[in-house]
């Protein structure tokens, strides 16, 4: 059992290891004589402090959109609360999904001021599907610009899946 500096075991153990990753606690169960197992607690002196989490400069969240189970639209958020980032936006789509790849759309906002940016394309490369063996495959290589949020999105219809 890892062991941390106000920590205190019940029972207490065989012996600690110390080694460069930290310190372990060791038991010898062949010892413990009192019962079939072995219960173990762990008091501590404090309550545990976690460090503040930041939050991620750039992030991404995906949605599908849509009225009815046949079509729909996928729409994916990348946010970027810091300075421009090349970034490759990837995404695999199942066989069952038909993209049309004419609607396929980047469009990108100013975080503070909400006016259109128009982000640097450097790339994109569509691999398309193919029934029951291949996936799709959208890459769009592009700056991702500072304190922005851009969206991609496409229209898409699913196959109709023979049983």
């Amino acid at each position: 059992m890892f062991v941390f500096k106000n920590m205190r075991l019940e029972p207490a153990p065989s012996k600690i290891t110390h080694k460069k990753d930290g310190s372990f606690a060791v038991y010898d169960i062949r010892n413990n004589r009192s019962e079939d197992s072995l219960s173990l607690s762990a008091f501590y002196d404090s309550s545990l402090v976690s460090a503040p989490t930041r939050r991620p400069e750039v992030s991404v969240s995906s949605v599908l959109g849509g009225t009815d189970q046949m079509s729909g639209v996928l729409v994916s958020v990348i946010r970027n609360g810091g300075s421009v980032q090349r970034v490759v936006y990837t995404h695999q789509i199942p066989w069952f999904l038909h993209i049309y790849y004419h609607t396929i759309a980047l469009t990108c906002k100013d975080l503070s001021s909400s006016q259109k940016q128009v982000p640097l394309l450097h790339n994109r490369y569509f691999v398309p599907a193919i029934a029951r063996m291949r996936p799709a495959l959208i890459e769009i290589d592009f700056d991702l610009p500072a304190n922005a949020e851009c969206k991609v999105q496409f229209k898409f219809e699913k196959a109709f899946l023979r049983l």
